[in-house]
């Protein structure tokens, strides 16, 4: 048997849900990623060797973007690129997971002990192992610092001519690494259309600062935003005042 390694970064590619435990899930989700890679991973090299790949699961269980991590060979390389080809379509994504796409590394260890007695087999495989690794502290940082001050730089920018909004309107988006937005959507809406029309074109003309050098693995991050309603008095009229989640 193969050792099995399975990395998964889920940093910065989760916008949380209010009904599902987003870790919970995807814990679930990877282990059956996994166990039907491992299916269909068959390799009997006669050197030991380890391999890994990455590669990005869409929203609705499709598989792009694989790239060779670490090479085991030609051969071995191959065969875990044709493995997780075979593997996907995976599971889709729970629509009000609110999940954008998950960047995984996957990759084998394959180990041969070589014997000298005749009566032990010359090859033996060890057993499988799986290890989580979470981001790393730094990345977490890099992440929520960005993050940060683009709701600041977002929140500078929403328009702020309307004296009543009948809804408290919820926006998500992807962004990506040079720092622009993308795949907009209000998932609840303001109740005025015409504003609804402004938030979208406001997100669609925003340029940020592209990812910082601890986020370069990521080429798109998602984002989500809702504008709360905090009515103030301001020189004798009313007007709303904004912040994000």
């Amino acid at each position: 048997m193969k050792r099995f390694l399975l990395i998964l970064l889920l940093l910065a590619n989760i916008c949380y849900a209010d009904e599902i435990d987003v870790n919970a899930y995807m814990e679930q989700y990877s282990k059956e990623v996994q166990q039907t890679i491992k299916a269909n991973f068959k390799y009997n090299g006669e050197e030991s060797a380890t391999a890994s790949v990455s590669y990005k699961i869409n929203p609705d269980g499709s598989v792009e973007d694989i790239k060779v991590e670490k090479s085991g060979g030609v051969d071995m390389d191959e065969v875990l690129i044709n493995a997780v080809k075979k593997s996907a379509p995976f599971k889709p994504f729970p629509e009000n997971l609110n999940l954008a796409s998950v960047r995984m590394t996957t990759g084998f260890q394959h180990v041969v002990h070589k014997y000298q007695s005749p009566s032990v087999p010359a090859y033996q495989n060890v057993r499988m192992a799986i290890l989580p690794v979470q981001p790393s502290a730094e990345t977490q940082k890099a992440h929520q610092d960005y993050m940060d001050k683009l709701n600041k730089y977002i929140f500078d920018r929403i328009p702020t001519t309307y004296n009543h909004i009948p809804n408290e309107p919820a926006i998500k988006c992807k962004v990506t690494k040079y720092g622009t937005l993308k795949d907009i959507k209000i998932t609840q809406s303001s109740g005025l259309d015409e504003y609804d029309r402004k938030l979208v074109e406001t997100f669609s003309k925003i340029q940020y600062k592209p990812f910082p050098a601890e986020l370069n693995q990521y080429d798109e991050l998602p984002f989500s935003m809702k504008v709360y309603k905090q009515i103030r008095t301001n020189r004798g009229f009313d007007n709303p005042y904004y912040r994000m989640w």
